[in-house]
């Protein structure tokens, strides 16, 4: 070791450096790629159920107000058209249930 001039020592010094950081660059892409695969698990997986979750509790605010008016209402006639609505909006909001646990499962 005696023997190696200091710019041998600088050049050694600089390979080593160069080698360690491609090796640590080589594990943050390995990491980076790994991550992005989890999310882009999320993203398909979970969104779509959530997004339909949404979509399900949306109906379930509209029926809530249907059903607001139906209790208000004095005539028959409009009662039964709260009504129909609020059945029209339950199915569509069962169907999203089912849809839901389809996509969890």
């Amino acid at each position: 070791m005696k023997n190696i001039t200091i710019a041998k020592r600088l050049i050694i010094l600089i390979v080593v450096s160069l080698i360690a950081l491609l090796v640590v660059g080589a594990i943050s892409l390995s990491a980076a790629l790994t991550g992005q695969t989890g999310v882009a698990e999320i993203r398909d997986d979970s969104l779509i159920s959530i997004k339909t979750l949404g979509s399900a509790r949306n109906y379930f605010m509209r029926i809530r107000v249907n059903a607001y008016g139906h209790v208000l209402e004095d005539h028959a006639e409009e009662k039964a058209k709260y009504e129909a609505t609020i059945n029209e909006l339950a199915t569509k909001m069962k169907a999203l249930f089912a849809l839901a646990v389809g996509l969890l499962s």
